[in-house]
């Protein structure tokens, strides 16, 4: 399993944040060490077979899953979970197996395993045992073998075409299993099934789901699907360029780099021009002209701009149809996500580091989401977090890219369900923990640090009420996090500081001057902005945004009125292929050859 490094104090140059990890702890966060282990009992020498027995004896399994008898359903979803691991037992598995795996993987989709799947997820859905509650005493689980093994292949398949969208390898075959299963952003896809799944499983209702992969199927289908954050900075350059934008302020490296191009926004420079105009005559004339043009050159024109005018470029057309699907359950996903994620905290194990291989008694007071029992609980709430925060990070930067109102929809709603009071806990405990204990400095808890201050950079930045629900934050706590020599948590730690200081005040910016020193040094700043002065709250601005959302949204139910009508209206008439077939004949016989008076008909 993904090991957790010894780190000393200078040794956070060993972290790299990246989304897609290594196909390797991709497996090991996805199936437990048991899981591996049982996969032994299913191992055959399917590598040594032709093309054409392995066909056949994939077939030969399809049929088998659509038995009426549970036990042969799951004896064949262990084998297809064997082949898609790329016949690699717990004792034999490593990196070099990831190429059998592709191969495999590529043979199941095209024989349509993956629908089959899917079909079988349904069924265990509406099955009664996932209802019953956890007996706490004897740390008894509901049986969810089935539905353990079914999430396992599809979280596989999902990720090794992931793996290929990248390489560029199977180009053909990723984009058909693409069209074919993950382009479907209606109410009945599987993404939304799996949405779905995890709000009863928050609510409580059928606390039997296997939640962790649930979560981690969900966020390689927004990476399949919509694409993945290095996607997502290409096609937000491509898309500048196509409404006649330039790119010469955009970051596309991974790790900030410093310094970047300064931005002036079209306000700050209308301000400007303004003011010089009122003390110079002559404007061209004087050098207030060249202090103007020296700022054009740094004019940055966000698309946001652009999108509240619908002067934007086309919209995205997947993400515009699963926003809309979205918007009516967007608070439950929310809540739902939040909720798990703050599980997690309230939960011993936050307080007290347990390291993989223990196991630890978790009682239900303090995580009433938890699987309760006996098992490395700490690796597993690791792995959760990382997956809920990437959700988030991708949902957000999504929704900004499409449309400016749906990000700030998604924001408002996050906002409400108490997202800012999660993640400050989780940016306080997290801290704590890596000043303490060293050990859990592993690549998993760093990443999920990383997505959250980045999150929360996204909530609050611009909206005052916002920024003061977060500024209770231990600002030590931040500060601590940018000195742990990894760019990435330096760069968005710094930026929040950055923003506290305006509302914290001028004591403040006083009494941390050090602090103030490193975000002047490290955090990008506008030319004009004057950040490091008081505060002005801009109440009344964030009501007039709430107020545009939600006359964006409500163009939505609009549309989603007007579908409904016309459904409504239109006559359901079927007509049969006889009748298709013979139409023009019927015409010709019982209509042209047939004379008629009309004169009668209009007499009577």
């Amino acid at each position: 399993m993904m090991s957790d490094y010894d780190f000393s104090e200078n040794d956070y140059n060993f972290f790299t944040y990246i989304e897609v990890e290594d196909y390797l702890t991709d497996i090991y966060e996805l199936m437990s060490y048991s899981e591996l282990t049982n996969i032994n009992a299913y191992s055959f020498k399917f590598d040594t077979l032709s093309e054409a027995k392995k066909e056949s004896f994939i077939r030969k399994l399809m049929d088998q899953l659509e038995s009426t008898d549970e036990n042969i359903r799951l004896r064949a979803s262990q084998s297809i979970l064997f082949i898609a691991l790329g016949c690699a037992d717990s004792t034999n598995l490593s990196e070099k197996f990831n190429r059998h795996a592709a191969e495999n993987t590529i043979l199941l989709v095209r024989l349509g395993v993956f629908p089959l799947l899917v079909t079988l997820l349904h069924m265990e859905r509406i099955s009664t045992k996932y209802y019953e509650k956890l007996e706490i005493e004897k740390g008894t689980f509901t049986d969810s073998t089935q539905l353990r093994v079914i999430l396992n292949i599809l979280t596989l398949i999902v990720g090794q075409m992931l793996i290929e969208k990248k390489s560029k390898r199977h180009k053909k075959d990723v984009e058909i299993f693409i069209e074919d299963n993950l382009c479907s952003e209606d109410e009945d896809s599987l993404l939304f099934v799996l949405f779905n799944m995890m709000t009863e499983f928050a609510s409580s209702e059928k606390p039997g789901y296997p939640i962790k992969k649930i979560l981690l199927l969900i966020l390689k289908i927004l990476m399949v699907s919509f694409g993945d954050l290095k996607d997502l900075s290409l096609e937000k350059q491509a898309k500048r360029i196509r409404c006649g934008l330039n790119n010469d302020h955009f970051n596309d490296t991974q790790t900030y780099r410093s310094p970047l191009l300064h931005k002036v926004s079209r306000k700050d420079l209308e301000d400007y021009t303004h003011i010089m105009s009122l003390k110079y005559r002559e404007i061209n004339e004087t050098v207030a002209a060249e202090s103007i043009n020296s700022l054009k050159k740094h004019l940055y024109i966000p698309l946001s701009e652009l999108q509240v005018v619908d002067k934007a470029c086309t919209r995205n057309e997947k993400i515009e149809t699963f926003y809309e699907n979205m918007l009516s359950k967007m608070k439950i996903y929310v809540q739902s996500l939040l909720q798990i994620f703050q599980s997690s905290l309230r939960s011993p194990v936050f307080n007290e580091y347990s390291d993989g291989n223990e196991e630890t008694t978790i009682n239900s007071t303090y995580a009433p989401l938890m699987i309760i029992g006996k098992f490395p609980m700490f690796e597993h709430m690791e792995i959760m977090n990382k997956a809920i925060s990437g959700i988030f990070l991708l949902l957000l930067k999504h929704f900004k890219l499409n449309h400016i109102y749906q990000f700030e929809y998604l924001c408002q709603e996050m906002v409400l369900c108490n997202a800012i009071s999660v993640f400050k806990t989780y940016v306080e405990t997290t801290s704590d923990l890596f000043s303490i204990l060293k050990k859990t400095r592993n690549q998993r808890n760093l990443s999920t640090c990383v997505n959250v201050l980045r999150i929360i950079n996204k909530l609050i930045k611009g909206k005052y009420s916002t920024t003061k629900s977060f500024m209770k934050v231990n600002c030590k706590n931040l500060y601590s996090l940018a000195t742990l020599n990894d760019k990435q948590l330096e760069v968005y730690s710094l930026k929040l500081l950055k923003i506290l200081s305006k509302p914290l005040g001028r004591k403040w910016r006083q009494d941390n001057i050090k602090i103030m020193n490193k975000v002047f040094q490290t955090v990008r700043h506008r030319l004009l902005e004057d950040w490091n002065c008081g505060f002005q709250t801009n109440s009344d601005d964030e009501e007039m945004l709430k107020k545009q959302t939600e006359f964006f949204n409500a163009r939505y139910a609009e549309n989603d009125f007007e579908k409904e009508f016309e459904k409504d209206s239109e006559p359901s008439i079927e007509l049969s292929d006889y009748f298709k077939r013979n139409y023009e004949k019927w015409l010709e016989v019982e209509v042209f050859r047939n004379p008629f008076d009309w004169d009668i008909l209009l007499n009577t």
